[in-house]
């Protein structure tokens, strides 16, 4: 059962910043504000975005900023918009409240809940709050239609569940005729290619921002978590691994390092531990496939179970076979009822190239 309470945690100064969650949960939303302009990424309740509301006036107050100009919602999922569209459509410009000025003469007092422009923006190329510039970016795969957000200026990606930092993103096959792995591993490539500093993604942790112990790499196979990251936080403080200099130093003492080289590093190895992990899944349902005869698609979901894989393959198993038909590894034939039968195609998986 959620909570309901709502945890606030800045990221970032000018422009501002913000990462809110329920308590209890792993989903995140995110509000950037700047020059008395908000931007609201992935609010994933209405009472969130009330929340995220109110604060924001108060946060833009505290700046000497009377009123939020223009508030605009941006959904990197199309999905997430389901059940949120009441609040959507709510005309909060048509809200005033009547207070008094010294003199006694009544005023509209739109300070607290003058929210113009509210739109759910999944498509623009391009987005401007305030002085800030973020560019929309296709992230087909892991659902159809998702966005993810660049801020370049601070190398900042809001990639929403297209990455997961310490998770692999599941990829359900929503169209038959669309190969959705191919996709999201193309999309991963290209994110991978950015000058990143951080990552901020739809659930879990974030990279560049909460470095996860090496305890919690061991313990999870599953898990996606930087193999060789570059720095770790600790009690408050950045330290590059093993050398124990703090990031108020301009270089890591001894390896000549930045600590945007290192936070390049720790985002460029998350993207790399995802690309290995779905080898390792296309691997596994490969040799699920009998070198002779055929197997089902509920037979081979079974027999991914008993290899103590199947809680991580379940979502994902179907695409991963669409996958391996199109390269010719495996092709799929249907028997007389129907059912779709999977067989070792012409070209055998010892190596292959994503």
């Amino acid at each position: 059962m959620r909570s309901g309470r709502m945890i606030w945690e800045e990221i970032l100064e000018r422009p501002y910043i913000y990462r809110i969650r329920e308590a209890g949960e792993r989903e995140n939303a995110y509000v950037l504000l700047s020059e008395g302009e908000v931007l609201v990424i992935d609010p994933r309740s209405p009472a969130m975005l009330r929340s995220i509301r109110r604060l924001a006036c108060g946060l833009l107050y505290a700046e000497g900023i009377e009123h939020v100009s223009k508030e605009q919602i941006f959904f990197t999922d199309e999905t997430l918009v389901a059940g949120m569209e009441d609040i959507l459509q709510e005309s909060e410009t048509g809200r005033e409240r009547r207070t008094q000025n010294a003199d006694g003469k009544e005023k509209a007092d739109t300070g607290l809940n003058a929210f113009a422009n509210v739109t759910a923006n999944t498509k623009a190329g391009t987005l401007r709050i305030g002085g800030v510039l973020l560019c929309c970016i296709r992230a087909e795969g892991h659902a159809p239609g998702m966005r993810c957000l660049w801020l370049a200026e601070k190398g900042i990606l809001f990639s929403g569940d297209i990455v997961g930092c310490d998770h692999l993103p599941e990829v359900p096959v929503r169209d038959k005729k669309v190969d959705a792995l191919g996709l999201q591993i193309e999309t991963v490539r290209r994110l991978r290619r950015l000058p990143l500093q951080m990552i901020l993604p739809g659930s879990g942790r974030a990279a560049g921002l909460d470095e996860a112990p090496e305890r919690m790499r061991a313990q999870d196979r599953g898990a996606v978590y930087p193999a060789d990251a570059c720095y770790r936080k600790d009690a408050g403080d950045e330290r590059c691994a093993g050398n124990g200099k703090s990031a108020g130093n301009k270089k890591y003492g001894g390896n000549g390092k930045t600590a945007a080289s290192c936070a390049r590093e720790v985002c460029t190895a998350v993207l790399d531990e995802m690309i290995r992990q779905y080898c390792i899944r296309i691997l596994e349902v490969y040799q699920k496939v009998p070198l002779q005869g055929s197997i089902s698609l509920d037979k081979l979901k079974t027999r991914m179970k008993a290899a103590g894989t199947g809680r991580r393959e379940e979502k994902s198993t179907e695409s991963i076979c669409r996958y391996l038909c199109d390269r010719k590894y495996i092709h799929a034939r249907e028997d007389e009822s129907g059912q779709t039968l999977y067989e070792r195609g012409s070209v055998f998986l010892t190596d292959w190239k994503l």
